[in-house]
């Protein structure tokens, strides 16, 4: 199973947003980002 996870990120903060959000998920590999801008 795929979950999908909504992020609210910006063009400045985009890859400390995936970090951070990387960080709190054990397994990546279950997870997809849709990322969208503010």
């Amino acid at each position: 199973m795929i979950i999908h996870i909504y992020a609210k990120v910006s063009n400045m903060r985009l890859s400390e947003d995936i970090k951070l959000i990387s960080h709190l998920i054990p397994n990546k590999h279950s997870y997809k980002f849709v990322l969208y801008k503010h």
